[in-house]
């Protein structure tokens, strides 16, 4: 009956390729359909690995409970032990703040999307980490959410320092040798020797495109470990038999069982259905893991939404109930599926969870766009010729966005090279919708945004958008 019930998902979605994984006590059921690549012949096997996204989160705090049960660190250690180049905002800060602050996300600072998020691989991790002192504030240290990869990103350099291996390596000798997960991996060279891979898609249409693998190794820790259908049985045995594998223990319970804990409440506002299944539930960050609750039970989870990928691992740590779908397609019926199957084992039946992730998509789309509205209203004041807003605008950790007149239009690029290239449209007044040019950025970020110039004495003095203000240089 799941099986048939996650055809019924799939049919017509476009995704090329998918694969799930279930685990009910003893019982391991693996289902997998499609090809790897669209219009390609390599069908999709129990071996291929997929990106896993932001699922990877779980590994890198894994990786740094191995290090603890071998006594080569602590959770409640100060990160400049391991890694001075970090810094944040206020410098007492700097002293007080821990591996486990970087795990469970109350670091506190603003997440401003482009120092995280479709960074030109080239761009070195530890760059990416010296930028965060520039953020901005959004609540004081420890005393608010914020969803923040950079301090996965600096869990992974630690976890490098103290092994004094990469973090692929690492991953590789600790975790998934013992583990017996020999199809999976994290860092490009690493991931590039994988006998099987997927190759991840964007749909237009129902029609999938297939985009470039890269395992952007910037990313890793926050995201970058890859992994099959086979593997995650036995990733999902071992996060539900307390840290035990076939071989034995391979870490202790208390340590693993730490990881599940819950650390930092998650605003429900913020609670997309993939963190709060339930309405009114409530859902708060662990380290590396989400937790919340599903039909009265406890729900330990996270979800991965890369660029031309979907996933979600979902446990249920007291039913010894879990189950990973992967996704070679950014189309968002990860938790669908992940909710469909958890309900029907635990119920028999399940509601269609279809129409729940419709609703809620539904809604936020309409949230996003009348914050966008109230946050960037056009007033009556006349805009100006397209070409006085041109120039180059730089902020302090975002780095530098120039603008420039294409053809007839304003088009808005990193100089870095990030993918993160937008066409400006005048609204109104100083006011402009933001339209990514790269199909995969708009699949990521489909809702719509805004920004506004700042004028004044009609002079442009800066550029705010959703993530930022940048201040145009030479006045």
């Amino acid at each position: 009956w799941l099986e048939s019930r996650i055809d019924e998902i799939l049919d017509g979605s476009g995704i090329p390729g998918a694969a799930v994984t279930i685990v009910n006590g003893d019982e391991r059921t693996i289902t997998v359909r499609g090809v790897c690549r669209e219009g390609g012949g390599q069908m999709i096997t129990p071996n291929t690995a997929f990106d896993l996204g932001s699922c990877s989160k779980s590994f890198v705090a894994t990786a740094i409970t191995l290090l603890a049960d071998q006594g080569k660190l602590e959770l409640d250690d100060p990160v400049r032990r391991y890694l001075p180049e970090f810094h944040l905002d206020k410098a007492w800060m700097d002293d007080e703040v821990t591996i486990r602050d970087l795990l469970c996300n109350r670091i506190g600072l603003r997440r401003q999307i482009p120092v995280e998020s479709f960074a030109n691989p080239d761009i070195d991790a530890l760059d990416i980490i010296k930028r965060i002192s520039k953020l901005d504030r959004l609540h004081p240290f420890r005393e608010g959410y914020v969803y923040f990869n950079p301090g996965f990103m600096a869990a992974r350099l630690i976890v490098e320092r103290v092994s004094g291996q990469s973090y692929g390596e690492f991953l590789n000798s600790a975790l998934f040798a013992p583990l017996g997960m020999r199809n999976s991996a994290s860092g490009e060279s690493l991931v590039s020797q994988l006998p099987e891979q997927a190759v991840g898609h964007v749909v237009r249409n129902r029609q999938a495109i297939p985009l470039e693998t890269d395992a952007f190794d910037n990313w890793q820790g926050a995201a970058g470990v890859w992994s099959s259908a086979h593997n995650m049985s036995r990733w999902l045995g071992f996060q539900l038999e307390g840290g035990k594998h076939e071989g034995g223990e391979l870490l202790n319970r208390d340590l693993l069982v730490e990881t599940h804990l819950p650390h930092t409440d998650i605003p429900a506002n913020e609670c997309k259905l993939i963190h709060q299944p339930e309405d009114g539930a409530r859902t708060s960050y662990c380290l590396g893991w989400w937790t919340g609750s599903f039909l009265g039970r406890r729900l330990v989870q996270h979800a991965g939404e890369m660029i031309g990928w979907r996933a979600q691992v979902s446990l249920l740590p007291e039913e010894k109930v879990g189950v990973a779908v992967m996704l070679s397609a950014s189309v968002s019926l990860h938790a669908v599926i992940a909710y469909t199957v958890l309900e029907t084992l635990l119920e028999g039946k399940s509601r269609d969870w279809q129409e729940v992730a419709q609703a809620r998509e539904l809604q936020q789309a309409e949230d996003m766009d009348l914050a966008m509205k109230n946050a960037f209203p056009i007033s009556d004041a006349p805009g100006l010729q397209l070409e006085a807003y041109a120039g180059r605008y730089s902020h302090p950790a975002l780095g530098t966005l120039h603008i420039a007149m294409d053809d007839d239009r304003l088009v808005a690029k990193f100089e870095d090279g990030r993918i993160w290239t937008t066409v400006l449209e005048h609204l109104g007044s100083h006011v402009f919708s933001m339209r990514f040019l790269d199909i995969s950025v708009t699949d990521y970020m489909p809702a719509p945004l805004r920004a506004r110039f700042d004028v004044e004495n009609g002079h442009v003095i800066s550029l705010t958008d959703a993530n930022a203000s940048y201040r145009r240089e030479g006045g």
